[in-house]
C-alpha cells in the first residue's frame, strides 16, 4: 500500500536536504513476535520489513550540503550511506529511517530546475502512526 505526502526532510549526516515538496512511500510490512520471557500470552506486532519510494521539488544549486552532495556522491559512483528520511503524514506522525537514494535532476517546460531522488531501504523502518 503506497502512502504519499507533501512533508517530509532528508538528512545527509546534519545537513538537511532543500527543498523537498512531495514523497511516495511503498512500505511492505510482516508480523513479528515481540513475546517476552515469562509473558502469559504471545504478544506481536507489525513491522516495516522492506520500504521503497521517491521524493522530490525544486532544485536549489545553493545547497552544496544536500542536493548537489546527493548529485555529487551517485556521479562518482557512490550512494550516501548517512541519508536519513522523514516523511510525514500526519503533524510529526509519519515514517523515518535510513535509505540508499538515486537521485537526478531534470526541468520543466517553464526552465523550472526539479530534483528527484529513488529511495530504498537500508536498514529497518519505523512508524508512528497512530
Amino acid at each position: 500500500m503506497a502512502d504519499k505526502g507533501y512533508l517530509g526532510a532528508v538528512y545527509i549526516g546534519n545537513d538537511k536536504v532543500a527543498e523537498i515538496s512531495r514523497w511516495e512511500f511503498n512500505p511492505e510490512t510482516r508480523i513479528v513476535e515481540t513475546t517476552a520471557f515469562g509473558d502469559a500470552a504471545a504478544k506481536r506486532m507489525f513491522t516495516i520489513s522492506d520500504a521503497s519510494g521517491s521524493f522530490e521539488g525544486n532544485a536549489d544549486k545553493s545547497d552544496a550540503n544536500g542536493q548537489n552532495a546527493l548529485m555529487e556522491m551517485h556521479l562518482v559512483g557512490g550512494t550516501p550511506a548517512a541519508v536519513f528520511l522523514y516523511l510525514y503524514v500526519s503533524g510529526a506522525q509519519g515514517y523515518y529511517g535510513n535509505a540508499l537514494v538515486t537521485p537526478s535532476k531534470g526541468a520543466d517546460a517553464s526552465g523550472v530546475q526539479s530534483f528527484r531522488a529513488q529511495f530504498v531501504e537500508s536498514e529497518q523502518w519505523y512508524s508512528n502512526i497512530a
